[in-house]
């Protein structure tokens, strides 16, 4: 069950990121502009992550914090694809990133 948890937290955390992208490249109506808020909505995203929720991380939040997190970078997530691909990946992400942390929970692996 850890590892079925492990690697639906892999495909979460890179759907964010790929949200988080998409959303960037679309707010500056794509070109180069978009390219570039796509590539620093990434970094800011995934740099939070680093210091913050990954398993290794030397300043990691403990748990209470580290669920309103993710449940947070899970909730821009949500946003991003709502407003870069529509309601149905918006909704898709949200049950992923729920069951995922809900089996985190369940088997106390957060």
């Amino acid at each position: 069950m850890v590892g079925m948890s492990h690697a639906l937290a892999l495909l979460v955390e890179i759907a964010a990121l790929i949200a988080v992208w998409r959303a960037g490249f679309r707010v500056a109506a794509g070109g180069m502009a978009g390219w570039g808020a796509a590539i620093l909505a990434v970094l800011v995203v995934g740099s939070l992550w680093y210091f913050f929720a990954a398993p290794n991380a030397s300043s990691r939040l403990e748990f209470p914090g580290l669920l309103i997190f993710k449940a947070c970078v899970f909730g821009v997530a949500v946003a991003a694809w709502w407003y870069a691909s529509g309601p149905g990946w918006a909704i898709g992400f949200s049950v992923a990133a729920a069951t995922h942390l809900a089996v985190v929970l369940a088997i106390g692996d957060l």
